[in-house]
């Protein structure tokens, strides 16, 4: 995949890269005003990392039901202000998008999802969905081999077992989830969960 500076797409699986996604939307006329005196073929040129930041966006708003996107992310605050943004995009759209933390327990990640649908009710009229973060605690690192050939021992027992749980997931969590992860854990889940 190439790092463009933002959001990458394929197809419902979203990775963020390197991201300077701003985390405030732009507001009011003065943004409008530049777009009517630039031509239209300029105006409706939009930043690639705003178009993946839409397509997330557009993705976790659709009630279709359970579907799983991935994101990864350089730096914890960058993570935090997306989902701040998107909380608040989609709050718009009467979408309520909750951040549910994997490192505060010990429980499979199908257990937790559970327990947080359960803890976070959404109001009448309202759609659901899911953002988790902090999985890259659920890994013991120093276990994790630098190169793909050495071999060492993984603390890998949570993804593995997310993986093996992932038919029940649309049973017990029929929204989007976006799962966001450092670039080591999404080595990870490709080895270890990627039928996820």
């Amino acid at each position: 995949m190439a790092k463009n500076g933002g959001l990458m797409c394929i197809l419902w699986c979203m990775t963020l890269m390197r991201s300077k996604v701003p985390t405030k939307s732009p507001v009011g006329n003065a943004r409008k005003s530049k777009r009517k005196s630039r031509p239209a073929s300029v105006a409706s040129v939009r930043p690639p990392a705003e178009r993946e930041y839409a397509g997330l966006r557009l993705f976790l708003s659709r009630t279709e039901g359970f579907r799983l996107a991935l994101a990864t992310f350089d730096r914890p605050a960058t993570r935090d202000g997306l989902i701040a943004r998107l909380t608040n995009d989609l709050t718009k759209s009467s979408v309520l998008l909750t951040r549910l933390d994997v490192s505060a327990s010990q429980a499979s990640l199908l257990i937790q999802v559970e327990d947080h649908v359960r803890q976070h009710p959404v109001p009448f009229g309202w759609n659901r969905a899911i953002a988790i973060a902090n999985l890259e605690a659920k890994l013991v690192y120093s276990d994790t081999p630098v190169r793909a050939e050495e071999s060492g021992r993984k603390d890998l027992s949570f993804l593995e077992e997310a993986n093996l749980h992932r038919d029940a997931f649309p049973t017990i969590c029929p929204c989007p989830i976006v799962i966001w992860m450092s670039e080591l854990v999404e080595t990870a889940i490709a080895r270890t969960a990627p039928d996820l």
